[in-house]
């Protein structure tokens, strides 16, 4: 008999004596009135994960015919997934939908707010830069489409490195990077920065900065994160803001934390006796900070913690409050290894993340590669499913929930179009033959 249950990640481990997961706990997203499984990409996930924001993949036209309402010539839908509806939200404010497509969104915690980056003419009667792609924040209830990057002379700036990174759990806050130097006064270092958009006041500010508001003359790095309440800024740059004198000095990138309340900026790999962080520190979606803003975690190649020296690039998980690193490890073949993980997400209390773990194989082209979830705490890791070294073939984790619960991850299903099939994964759900 097969019973299924809803079961804490443990006790259904314990009693299914397994540690994959069942396919019925992948949900598929996209799916069309006629219920088609439509190739598809995630753009983001409400913090319960009720909301997931997608868009169709870029396959043939002929391949497939959505049987979806309202979809309009370049939609971007959100599925609500208990009531299964999808609606399209890449409109304007009178419910037009836009003339010319996006592929980059994001969605608030609450599920109530997106941004999207677009170059598209007639969602705000105020743009007037149509050369340029801008971003624009839609309310889902309301319906209201309105531009978000003006200028602090209040004209809308033009800027080809316009970028949305994160929004704030009510939607509030929105991290974005930008070069222009017409949003905030006295932006002269001519390179990228971070800046907060405060959605609710209209107003902007600069986040790479130094606790004083001096502008860091490299701007921001590469690497970045946001907690959910839109306090803490976690971002990389080449700047040293460090004491020059400091024997323990690094000189490549280095990563600081941001609070938006106090206004400080301080470093995350602060280097002394006992750690050390010899390389590149931040490495991309490697990145994350819980929402308290008391765990953080990044990558640096090469570090030495508490007299260990990791070579490549080791993930690290800060403890802020204790001062405690910790390097991120998993198993291989019975040995404990901290290559091969590469994170995505975490959850708002810090213990859960969704990542991608690739074997430690000297042909990379040959290595399985897995999306998992690692329980920090206790070390458990869930593999949902993974993918074998087959061209067209793979898995993309994107975001996990804000209890860690529920996660969206894609699989390629089809080696010839590389066409994917968007999930919605449940990490209390198990399924067990008993």
């Amino acid at each position: 008999m097969k019973l299924k249950c809803l079961l804490l990640w443990g006790v259904a481990a314990a009693i299914c004596g397994v540690s994959q997961v069942s396919a019925s706990a992948l949900e598929p997203v996209a799916v069309d009135l006629s219920g088609v499984v439509l190739p598809s990409g995630s753009l983001g996930m409400s913090e319960n994960g009720r909301y997931i924001l997608w868009s169709l993949a870029r396959v043939p036209a002929h391949i497939y015919v959505p049987n979806l309402p309202d979809d309009g010539p370049h939609p971007i839908y959100l599925k609500d997934m208990e009531t299964g509806t999808n609606k399209n939200i890449y409109v304007n404010s009178n419910g037009e939908h836009a003339d010319l497509p996006t592929n980059l969104a994001i969605i608030s915690g609450n599920g109530r707010y997106v941004v999207f980056k677009s170059r598209a003419t007639n969602l705000d009667p105020i743009d007037d830069n149509t050369n340029f792609a801008d971003l624009f924040k839609h309310d889902v209830i309301t319906g209201e489409t309105s531009i978000i990057n003006i200028g602090y002379d209040g004209t809308v700036i033009d800027d080809p490195h316009l970028i949305p990174r994160s929004l704030s759990s009510d939607g509030r806050y929105l991290l974005f990077g930008s070069r222009s130097d017409q949003l905030v006064p006295n932006d002269n270092n001519g390179e990228v920065d971070l800046f907060m958009a405060d959605l609710e006041q209209g107003t902007i500010k600069r986040i790479t900065v130094t606790s004083t508001g001096v502008e860091l003359p490299s701007g921001f790095g590469n690497s970045f994160a946001m907690s959910s309440n839109g306090r803490f800024i976690v971002f990389n740059t080449r700047d040293d803001m460090s004491d020059p004198n400091n024997p323990y000095r690094t000189f490549s990138f280095n990563l600081f934390i941001h609070d938006q309340v106090t206004g400080t900026t301080e470093f995350l790999n602060a280097n002394d006796a006992n750690n050390l962080f010899y390389g590149h520190c931040g490495n991309g979606r490697n990145t994350t900070i819980s929402r308290d803003g008391r765990y953080a975690t990044f990558a640096c190649f090469s570090a030495r913690l508490n007299g260990i020296v990791y070579n490549n690039y080791a993930t690290i998980r800060l403890d802020r409050i204790t001062g405690e690193y910790k390097v991120i490890e998993r198993m291989e073949n019975g040995v404990l290894t901290h290559e091969g993980i590469s994170m995505r997400s975490i959850s708002d209390d810090g213990r859960y993340t969704l990542a991608l773990i690739r074997e430690n194989v000297v042909n990379r082209l040959a290595a399985r590669t897995g999306v998992h979830i690692m329980d920090l705490e206790t070390g458990a890791i869930q593999e949902v499913f993974a993918s074998e070294p087959v061209p067209g073939s793979g898995v993309r984790p994107y975001s996990i929930s804000r209890d860690g619960r529920y996660a969206t991850i894609s699989r390629a299903n089809n080696p010839f179009l590389g066409r994917a099939t968007l999930y919605r994964f449940d990490r209390l759900y198990q399924s067990c033959d008993l």
